[in-house]
Order: structure tokens, then C-alpha cells, then sequence
């Protein structure tokens, strides 16, 4: 277990580093300056010399790349060009919005999902299971993007029952909750059903097998050809009209003339 998640801390480290340069190349690929969008059309090119200057922006490519990479080793992810800001005090300032968001989302996500896909593997193939196909058909297909202005338009500006916008109390999570959680669940029922489908018919060789033993163990057992012979020594011959041999002579037996025949009582 410790190797395993030494190898994956390990194969995190490429990752990021991908990751970094990737953001590192867009930023520089973007057309346009980012200082003259910061000071604005009217600055001078004396104050945005200045201010690509202070930030490094004249340096080579390569140079601000180290630079870049030395930061974010150290935690130090520059300063924002809109607010002017430390980048790392301000993702430290939404954290906790956003850990209430994440963990909202993931337990409206749960409650929903996880009851649905059972339901839809209890009842395979009948009217449940193609309404809960559906919903989860419709919740991977539309977009993030699409679900917030659509609910917002819906629960916020037309009927008025939650707040578009803000943090503070449990009536700003709805909305942003349901807008990250819906794909989610519907990727989580889908998979809850699956899961319990294939375990379902996993265990369905065996219950059989079960049952066919049970019933094998409770038929009778048959008799042995010792016990057959004893039992039709022992049982009374029927004769005609179903009568017991009881005080008929029987059948004298062949042998020879002087043997004593059997006279009936």
C-alpha cells in the first residue's frame, strides 16, 4: 500500500509540470499585452515599460519560465494583473466558498444517484429503469454552463425563490449545488447500476446452486437392494381382489414326491 502511493505522489510530479507549462504557454500565446490591458489605452509606453520591467515581462521566454517554475515551487504564483493581488492569497480567500460548494454538490450528487441506480438494477427493463436511464441520459448530456443560467432564469429572476448570486447562508448553495452535482449524479447512477447489475448476476449461478443443493439434500433417499430384498420378504403378497395370503395353502414347491405338502390352517 505505501509503495503504491509513493508511486502515485511520484507520477503526480509530471503532472504538474505538464500541467504548469501548459498554462505558462497559453498565457504567452494569447494575442495582446497583458500590461497595456492592465494600465489601459491611455498609458504611456515610458509606464508600460516600466510595469513589464517590474514584472519581469521583458526577460526572455526561457528566464521567466524558471522564474515561473522556482515561484511555483516555493507557493509564490505572481501577482494578478486585474486586482493587482497575490494570485496565492486569493485562491486562499475563495477556499472555503469553494470547499462548501465541492462538498455540496458531492452530497446532492450521492443522494440522488446512488437510490436511482439501485432502483433502475432492481427493476431492469421495466418503466423505472427507462425513467432512470433517461434523467441520467439527460444529465450527461447538457452542460454545466447551460443548467446555471437555465435554473438561475427559472428560481431566481422569474419565480424569485433563491438568490442569483452570493455566499453566507444554505439558500446560495442550492442552485450552484445543483448545477455542478447534476452531471455528477446522473455519471454516478449509471454507474450504481451497472455495478449492481453485474453484481446481481454474479450472484445469481450461485443461488441457483444453492437451491438446486437444498432440493437435492430434502428428496428421499432411495432404498438399498438389501433393504428392497428384506422389505419384499417382509410385505404380504397381494392376491386377486388385493386379499392377503393368510390362511391359503401356498403353492407346493417342486421336489420330490415324499415332501410334505402344506395344508391350510
Amino acid at each position: 500500500m505505501a509503495h503504491f502511493l509513493l508511486r502515485r505522489l511520484l507520477l503526480t510530479i509530471p503532472v504538474l509540470l505538464g500541467v504548469a507549462t501548459l498554462v505558462f504557454s497559453l498565457i504567452h500565446l494569447v494575442p495582446g499585452d497583458p500590461v497595456q490591458a492592465m494600465l489601459g489605452e491611455s498609458a504611456s509606453p515610458q509606464e508600460v515599460a516600466d510595469v513589464s520591467h517590474r514584472l519581469g515581462l521583458d526577460r526572455p521566454l526561457y528566464v521567466q519560465y524558471w522564474a515561473f517554475l522556482k515561484g511555483a515551487a516555493r507557493g509564490d504564483l505572481g501577482v494578478s494583473l486585474r486586482t493587482s493581488e497575490p494570485v496565492a492569497q486569493a485562491i486562499a480567500d475563495r477556499m472555503p466558498a469553494t470547499f462548501q460548494l465541492a462538498v455540496a454538490a458531492m452530497a446532492l450528487a450521492v443522494v440522488i444517484a446512488i437510490p436511482l441506480g439501485i432502483i433502475a438494477a432492481v427493476g431492469a427493463g421495466t418503466g423505472v429503469d427507462y425513467a432512470a436511464t433517461t434523467l441520467a441520459l439527460l444529465g450527461i448530456s447538457m452542460p454545466n454552463f447551460w443548467i446555471g443560467p437555465l435554473l438561475a432564469i427559472l428560481f431566481s429572476v422569474t419565480l424569485g425563490w433563491l438568490p442569483v448570486s452570493g455566499s453566507g447562508t444554505a439558500a446560495h448553495l442550492v442552485l450552484p449545488a445543483i448545477t455542478l452535482g447534476a452531471p455528477l449524479a446522473a455519471v454516478l447512477a449509471r454507474m450504481t447500476r451497472a455495478s449492481v447489475s453485474t453484481l446481481s448476476m454474479t450472484w445469481r449461478p450461485w443461488r441457483s446452486e444453492r437451491r438446486a443443493s437444498a432440493a437435492r439434500q430434502s428428496r428421499p433417499r432411495p432404498l438399498s437392494t438389501g433393504a428392497c430384498r428384506c422389505w419384499r420378504r417382509a410385505s404380504p403378497r397381494s392376491g386377486t381382489g388385493g386379499s392377503s395370503t393368510a390362511g391359503r395353502t401356498p403353492s407346493p414347491s417342486p421336489g420330490p414326491p415324499h415332501s410334505r405338502t402344506w395344508r391350510a390352517s
